[in-house]
């Protein structure tokens, strides 16, 4: 070893770091190596060892070197100069620290410390450089001072010791080395041997003291010395740290020995523990060391033998077809027998097949089993009969206990069944017939016994087999499909079967149609009723046999128009027949309609007058007659007027007078029939006609006659008629020349004036009484008196007191004409006494219309003094009254 003192390259301070001196050197070489904490260890020390050390000082300060969990002799030391030192008396016997002086070689013996816990130590198992840098390693071999690349991974220290300074302040300064301390581990303990009942073969037990084992050595041997032993590995118990050594101590451990004993020997085992954790890679290549051993366990023993075992002791095969065979159980399962070993020992057998030759084996095959190493057989069974059947295989064994197995086999040959079904289609209220067969496989037998047929599931009908089959009669089906199910029971060797079929009942075909009565119906009038109509029942049956009622509807109704719609039926269902329900028609046909005439105007009416005839067409019930109606006379007079909403007119001018009868006629439409004449009405036309019924004169002025108006009187008719007056309302006057009568075709002229006494509207008649019905005949007069009203304001004019010679202001007479015709001012003018003092000027016109006015400025020029007087005269022509304004002034 070696204390090398040294100063570092950055700040140059000293240091000591401990290491190895390298043998075999001279002054040419280096002859130590300094190592730091992180190099990997060189100081390697077993439990139980005394190493002897020889430490060389090169450098100048003395160092207390403690030795942790180590005792500590100093031999001897041996100065540079070559002078030999024996220990100061205080250094002699066992110590921990040792002194180390300049320059010098000191030897020391050294052995470790193993404390006694009542546990065991786990190594310590860390990376050489724990801050996993890995860049402060020396990097060189120990050995041989040659380079080395180290391997900072998980390193074994096993107990890991350490070596330094105490010098607080050189142990700092990396002036200690790590030792691995290699501790064997403990021996295990309670180690038994049994028999493995489960696996076969020597189970073997222990309890694993250790917290740092790679696994264990069991070592078996006849003789208790173990001259010869058989070696059997074991790995480490399951929790293991990063080296693989097992830290599962106080575990029990357990493995099988499967190795072929020889029966009646003894045989002796014992175990123990290894670590072999100290070679690469969890050691650096130049530190590998071998495993570390602990001492043997207690010695178990044991006898070997055979303990054998048998599973599915009874094999049943049920039912096996005749012909066949199989290696299948009735319960599903393979036909299969285990025989084992849970012994130490190997299981021999001999084999023996009794009973019915129709089963087999492969028995044989299994002469002998090893431990823990089952054998297995199978069992096939092949009828050839249709009986049951048994057989027993016997097994002669050399196992103490169970010196004789035995499995029993049974079964029954059989032969299988298969069924067929003929059931042919039939129409409802017909009997099926099914027919059934039953037949046997392999073929050459025929099935006996009884057979049951289900129709939908119901209470299954049973009959006798003859001959293989039976026949079945189903009384009147329902129609559909029937479900059937016929079985055949396991009778008489012969294996049961089932089989499914149908029978199919045919629906017969049922139609159900409207009929409609009556037969149709009319435009606007009540459905006709629909009742069904059925064909197509079988004998017997009728609708109570169906589900449901059927009613019938069609697409008519009151307010549909003529023509042909369609009705059906509906409601009634039944799963027995196919029912259809085809169309039919209801037919809606014109309703009739009755033309009658509301009016005929006017009535009477006279030749040439237009007579005005309204009319009404009814219908039979309901809805609008659209068309025309024709009114015709009993004179051949007609006309024609179109309906709107059934009502309408049309106008006749007849050209004869008398009485004749007047009749309507509907000419239908689309819905309505055309109607024959209505009832007659009665028109009446006069003979005698007047050429108008009023005359209108206009504006007339008051006093004076209009010209003439002309009425004609015409006798149209064929009678003579007699004029017994004509007269004439006030305002009106008249000249004729009718005379007493009027001649057929005959005319006569009434002159009519207008001679208004007042003015506004003055209204009068022109009455002709005569022989004629229509008698009187009145004709309306009309028309409107004018006349003109002088109005003259003021009404006076008063002039004042004017001086002589001088003309007064203007003052103004207004006239104004506020009557209807116009004005006729013939003059206007001054008069009075003193009518020279006064003048006047005007723009008045000779004629002013109604509303218009006009205006007289007067003066006043006195020409001596006193009071004068005149009068401004406006002189107009009748009927309008002329008018004077007095006129006054006084001269000054």
């Amino acid at each position: 070893k070696a204390i090398q003192e040294l100063f570092t390259l950055d700040y140059g301070r000293m240091n000591a770091p401990l290491g190895t001196e390298l043998p075999n050197v001279n002054f040419q070489n280096q002859t130590t190596i300094p190592l730091g904490y992180v190099d990997p260890a060189t100081e390697i020390v077993r439990q139980g060892d005394t190493q002897l050390w020889k430490i060389t000082h090169n450098g100048v300060d003395s160092h207390f070197i403690h030795f942790h969990l180590f005792n500590v002799q100093v031999i001897n030391r041996v100065g540079w100069d070559g002078s030999l030192r024996p220990p100061d008396a205080n250094e002699m016997g066992w110590k921990d620290t040792v002194r180390m002086n300049p320059l010098e070689d000191i030897l020391v013996a050294l052995q470790p410390i193993t404390p006694q816990l009542p546990w065991p130590i786990p190594n310590s198992i860390r990376l050489n450089d724990i801050t996993g840098m890995g860049n402060m390693f020396t990097n060189l071999n120990p050995f041989n001072n040659n380079g080395a690349i180290t391997a900072d991974g998980a390193t074994n220290f096993g107990w890991e010791y350490v070596w330094h300074c105490h010098i607080l302040g050189h142990e700092e300064n990396d002036m200690m080395r790590p030792i691995v301390f290699q501790v064997p581990p403990p021996a295990p303990s309670n180690l038994l041997a049994a028999a493995d009942t489960v696996n076969g073969g020597v189970k073997l037990t222990w309890t694993d003291n250790s917290a740092n084992e790679t696994g264990f050595t069991i070592q078996r041997d006849v003789d208790p010395a173990f001259p010869n032993p058989a070696l059997i590995p074991v790995v480490a118990s399951a929790t293991q740290n990063a080296v693989g050594e097992g830290t599962d101590w106080g575990a029990t451990i357990s493995t099988t020995d499967n190795a072929a004993l020889t029966v009646g020997a003894t045989y002796y085992y014992r175990v123990q523990a290894v670590d072999d954790g100290f070679k690469t890679p969890h050691e650096q290549s130049y530190n590998n060391t071998s495993a570390l051993l602990s001492a043997w366990s207690n010695m178990a023993t044991i006898q070997p033998v055979p303990i054998a075992g048998i599973s599915a002791t009874s094999l049943v095969f049920g039912n096996v077809t005749v012909g066949s065979s199989t290696q299948t159980l009735a319960n599903g399962q393979l036909a299969q027998v285990t025989l084992s070993n849970t012994g130490n020992a190997t299981l021999t057998l001999s084999t023996a097949l009794t009973g019915s030759a129709d089963f087999s084996s492969t028995a044989s095959t299994c002469a002998s089993v090893t431990p823990g190493a089952p054998c297995q057989f199978t069992v096939t069974y092949a009828p050839t009969t249709v009986a049951a059947a048994s057989a027993t295989i016997t097994f002669t064994t050399n196992d103490p206990a169970h010196g004789t197995l035995t499995v029993s086999l049974t079964g029954s040959g059989v032969v299988n069944t298969a069924i067929t079904i003929g059931a042919p289609a039939v129409t409802y209220n017909a009997d099926g017939v099914v027919t059934v067969s039953v037949t046997s496989s392999p073929t050459g037998f025929t099935p006996t016994g009884n057979l049951t047929l289900t129709v939908d599931g119901g209470t299954p009908i049973s009959q006798a087999l003859a001959s293989g089959s039976s026949t079945f009669t189903i009384v009147a089906p329902n129609a559909g499909t029937h479900t059937l199910l016929a079985a055949y029971a396991t009778q008489g060797g012969f294996q049961g079967s089932s089989a499914t079929g149908s029978l199919v009942v045919n629906q017969p075909s049922l139609t159900i149609s409207p009929t409609p009565n009556p037969a149709s119906m009319t435009f606007g009038g009540p459905l006709p009723g629909l009742t069904p109509s059925y064909s197509g029942f079988v004998t017997g049956q009728g609708p109570g046999n169906l589900t449901g009622t059927a009613t019938c509807s069609t697409t008519a109704t009151s307010a549909t128009t003529v023509g042909a719609y369609t009705s059906v039926c509906a409601g009634a269902t039944s799963t027995n027949y196919a029912i259809t329900y085809p169309q039919g028609v209801v037919n809606v046909v014109k309703a009739t309609a009755a033309a009658t005439i509301l009016s005929n105007v006017p009535s009477p009416s006279i030749v040439g007058q237009i007579v005005t005839i309204s009319f009404r067409v009814t219908p039979q019930f309901t809805g609008m007659p659209t068309g025309t109606v024709t009114v015709r006379a009993s004179t051949n007079e007609s006309c024609t007027g179109t309906l709107a909403a059934g009502v309408g007119s049309c106008t006749i001018t007849f050209s004869t007078g008398g009485a004749r009868n007047l009749t309507a006629a509907y000419g239908g439409d689309t819905n309505f029939l055309a109607s024959p004449a209505s009832a007659p009405a009665t028109q009446t036309v006069s003979g005698l006609t007047v050429s108008t019924a009023s005359l209108l004169f206009g504006n007339q002025l008051v006093g004076t006659a209009s010209a003439v108006q002309t009425v004609t009187l015409s006798n149209v008719g064929t009678t003579t008629i007699t004029i017994s007056n004509i007269t004439w309302s006030a305002n009106f006057s008249d000249t004729n020349n009718c005379g007493g009568s009027l001649g057929p075709g005959r005319s006569c002229r009434i002159n009519v004036r207008f001679v208004p006494t007042t003015a506004g509207v003055l209204r009068g008649t022109l009455t002709i009484t005569d022989s004629d019905f229509t008698s009187p005949q009145v004709v309306a007069l009309t028309g409107t008196g004018v006349a003109p009203v002088n109005q003259v304001l003021p009404t006076s004019l008063a002039f004042g007191n004017v001086p002589i010679r001088t003309i007064s202001p203007a003052q103004v007479v207004t006239v104004t004409n506020t009557g209807t015709a116009p004005l006729t001012i013939n003059s206007i003018g001054l008069g009075g006494a003193n009518a020279n003092q006064f003048s006047q000027n005007n723009l008045c016109p000779a004629s002013l219309a109604p509303g218009a006015n006009c205006t007289v400025n007067v003066t006043f020029r006195p020409s001596s003094r006193g009071n004068k007087t005149a009068t401004v005269n406006v002189n107009v022509a009748a009927p309008a009254t002329s008018k004077t304004v007095p006129l006054t002034g006084t001269g000054q």
